[in-house]
């Protein structure tokens, strides 16, 4: 049986700062959009960050499969630090199969 496959297409919407209650601080507000799966049957799809590229992507959250889209709110970052995201499907098999990660998407702190 064929693995799922993502959609080819990662899609950063939006990125808002969010002033912290410390002068200091604030909480970024990434909004992360991508297209669905062309597969049948996707029932989750898992995010994914990371904070550099020398280390491995962690699992962020998962949304349902008919969600597109997801929020992340990064704390502690500094301007100017990259944070990396992908997404991959997930199917409805026991136990689920998941797709390879699609391409990362960049997000600079403002």
């Amino acid at each position: 049986m064929t693995p799922p496959r993502v959609a080819s297409h990662f899609i950063l919407l939006v990125l808002l700062t969010v002033p912290g209650t410390l002068a200091a601080s604030s909480n970024t507000i990434v909004k992360l959009k991508w297209n669905l799966s062309p597969t049948a049957g996707i029932k989750a799809y898992k995010v994914y960050r990371r904070a550099n590229l020398t280390i491995a992507p962690a699992l962020l959250g998962v949304v349902p499969g008919t969600t597109i889209q997801t929020f992340d709110t990064v704390t502690g970052a500094s301007h100017g630090q990259k944070i990396f995201y992908s997404v991959s499907a997930q199917d409805s098999s026991t136990p689920p199969r998941e797709s390879p990660r699609s391409n990362e998407v960049m997000v600079t702190i403002p």
